[in-house]
């Protein structure tokens, strides 16, 4: 079975994340600051990378009980996350320190 996955990341807006968002900040400067926004981080197009993604979020794959609000912290591996996918992982950390909550979803 063929695996993909990817991070959807929500949390209150704010021009502090803007920049972090999919689309461009001027799209949001209408936005009320709080207001619920989205943004898609880590897209994988493999099971292999789905499951490096997974590794490096510090839980297996196949955990669905950790997909959901996943903590981003200790266990998370910067580095491999950077190597993989460069600037979505200083994103993850800015978004995490906004107050933003993590889902991975894994599709077949």
């Amino acid at each position: 079975m063929s695996y993909h996955a990817h991070v959807l990341a929500y949390g209150p807006y704010s021009s502090n994340i803007a920049d972090c968002l999919e689309f461009p900040a001027e799209f949001y400067e209408d936005l009320p600051m709080s207001s619920l926004v989205t943004t898609t981080l880590f897209d994988c197009v493999t099971g292999t990378q789905s499951e490096t993604l997974a590794k490096a979020l510090g839980f297996p794959m196949l955990d669905f009980s950790k997909h959901v609000d996943f903590h981003v912290g200790r266990k998370t591996k910067y580095k491999v996350l950077e190597d993989e996918w460069g600037d979505d992982a200083f994103v993850l950390k800015r978004l995490a320190n906004a107050g933003f909550t993590f889902l991975y979803l894994l599709e077949s």
